[in-house]
């Protein structure tokens, strides 16, 4: 698992081959495959999570402000 700083307090941790992309208040989580798995937009009280697929669950620790994507292993070649 990777940790990325979104610098706005929050971070997420998540599979090491994805990526994230972000402004300051819209977060895109993109796979290995280059497909977006999560668009999030924070507000000054909430977190939205405005898409997701692969019927994703993630963890919110809102005490250490950490949003936790379910690991997606790379499928087999």
């Amino acid at each position: 698992m990777k940790k990325f700083d979104l610098n706005n307090g929050w971070f997420i941790e998540m599979y090491e081959k994805n990526s994230v992309y972000f402004n300051e208040n819209k977060v895109a989580v993109i796979d290995y495959d280059n497909d977006v798995i999560a668009l999030i937009e924070f507000e000054e009280d909430k977190i939205d999570f405005l898409h997701t697929i692969y019927s994703l669950r993630p963890k919110l620790l809102f005490n250490k402000k950490i949003i936790i994507f379910p690991d997606v292993p790379e499928e087999d070649e």
